[in-house]
């Protein structure tokens, strides 16, 4: 009965918006017109085929999940990677300027635990001998050319010291800053790297970053050419940068583990300061630790 209602009320709406074809006509009041029921019938079984097709749909879910071959494959998919399938050992060449003992400590700790990711780091202190053999910038050209050979990424780390020696290094006058580095290294690196920014040749193979308290705005402007990340706030996204074209295969919860456990390989005490190149400790670094963690979410 519903049905034959429901077909009565197309019908005659049809009518009267004149989808139906007059066949013949009497006076004014004596018309016959002829409708194609298929589609309304076709309407009226729509829904009951959607569910039918749903509840099939379920049926077989149901059998697949007691599929062990496919709940292997759904924990393989679901499962953390590993980090050599993610970093691929994939190289990273870490440039910085050694501002002060506690500066170096600081990227020396951060190489490592770069490290630690089955990355292939390389870090000019532990080259020291090597690089003091063949002096520093045949050394970091050396470097550069097997970091761009392997498909690598180089990390351009900025500081105040370091945006000073820019600054001098720019002017060509050595005695603007006070640089305690004895192998002039910074110099060597900006005479390095430079030309790849000015060539518009380094994306992709670098990132700027400022390590600690450093604000962005130690990064000159040649060098904004690239992703500039504020360390460790924007850890999450550095490691996704370094992963590359396997940054997919980071999980959030993964990142976001291995993130913090950089964190506090780098301020593991109460209260580690950062020192500036002068020697001067300019400002607590837990508070800014502490507050990293509800950042990092919105960058998983």
């Amino acid at each position: 009965m519903e049905r034959l209602q429901f077909l009565d009320k197309k019908i005659l709406e049809d009518v009267i918006t004149h989808k139906c074809m007059m066949i013949f006509k009497s006076g004014e009041d004596s018309e016959l017109y002829a409708c194609s029921v298929e589609k309304y019938l076709r309407s009226t079984w729509i829904w009951p085929w959607v569910l039918c097709l749903f509840a099939v749909a379920c049926v077989l879910l149901v059998l697949l999940l007691k599929n062990e071959n496919l709940k292997k494959w759904l924990k393989s998919m679901t499962a953390e990677r590993s980090l050599s399938e993610i970093f691929n050992n994939r190289r990273v060449l870490i440039l910085y300027s050694p501002d002060n003992q506690e500066y170096e400590h600081l990227v020396r700790v951060f190489a490592s635990s770069l490290k630690d990711l089955q990355l292939d780091v390389i870090l000019d202190q532990w080259h020291r001998i090597k690089m003091s053999e063949i002096n520093p910038l045949p050394w970091y050209h050396q470097q550069k050319s097997l970091v761009f050979e392997k498909g690598g990424l180089i990390i351009l780390l900025f500081s105040e010291g370091a945006r000073e020696k820019y600054n001098a290094w720019q002017a060509q006058d050595a005695t603007q800053c006070n640089d305690p580095d004895p192998y002039h290294s910074f110099g060597a690196v900006l005479n390095c790297v430079e030309s790849d920014f000015y060539n518009k040749k380094a994306n992709g193979r670098y990132v700027v970053a400022t390590l600690g308290p450093s604000h962005p705005n130690f990064v000159p402007k040649p060098f904004n050419l690239v992703p500039v990340y504020n360390l460790p706030i924007y850890l999450e996204k550095l490691l996704k940068e370094i992963a590359g074209n396997n940054a997919k295969k980071l999980g959030h919860k993964q990142v976001n583990r291995l993130s913090n456990k950089i964190r506090d390989k780098l301020f593991n005490e109460d209260k580690l300061k950062s020192v500036n190149s002068n020697g001067s400790v300019a400002v607590e670094l837990q508070p800014l630790v502490q507050n990293t963690s509800n950042v990092s979410e919105n960058y998983g």
